[in-house]
């Protein structure tokens, strides 16, 4: 049974509020299965959410068994004037991302790393393209046509960690180019 995860939306200082609930959770012996906003590129509408919550907000996302802890961490925290304003349950994330190269080591190594996604995250739309053209000629790195092109997009997709996982390897290739993650409800 895949573990179920919820994002809450909590309105305080991002900072103090990322800290203390780190701090708090790590107190209780709890080292996985949260992800604080401000660690992990999370698509958001930071501006819109400011004006609509009216102040600074700050994002976690958690596995359904410590919702009981955070909702009391942030109970206990009266002094700094936080307060849930969401809690969604998670269906999946998901992050694009796309690629081009004319170096066919570099396509080797991009391809094993997009062929080979952790647990928990899987490909979409995935449209790899590799272009021979032996009429190209001139020093690969100055030339206006490459006689060999290796590129594609696509989208991973799949459970909170196996995407997360993914978009940290993937982001860690210098010829891949991922976008934000984007949480699904």
């Amino acid at each position: 049974m895949p573990v179920v995860y919820y994002e809450y939306i909590i309105k305080g200082d991002d900072q103090e509020l990322c800290a203390y609930l780190d701090g708090f959770l790590r107190g209780k012996g709890v080292k996985t299965g949260f992800f604080l906003g401000r660690d992990y590129p999370f698509r958001h509408h930071y501006v819109k959410e400011m004006l609509k919550y009216h102040g600074e907000v700050g994002r976690l996302i958690c596995r359904a068994t410590l919702r009981s802890m955070v909702q009391a961490a942030v109970r206990q925290a009266k002094e700094m004037n936080l307060e849930i304003v969401e809690e969604k349950k998670i269906s999946k994330c998901s992050f694009r991302f796309k690629f081009e190269t004319a170096n066919r080591g570099v396509a080797g190594s991009i391809k094993r790393a997009v062929g080979k996604l952790p647990a928990g995250a899987a490909l979409a739309d995935y449209e790899p393209e590799e272009i021979e053209d032996p009429e190209a000629k001139g020093p690969e790195g100055y030339a206006p046509l490459h006689s060999y092109v290796f590129k594609g997009a696509g989208v991973v997709e799949g459970t909170v960690a196996g995407v997360l996982k993914s978009h940290k390897k993937l982001s860690g290739h210098e010829f891949i180019d991922c976008e934000d993650i984007d949480v699904h409800y």
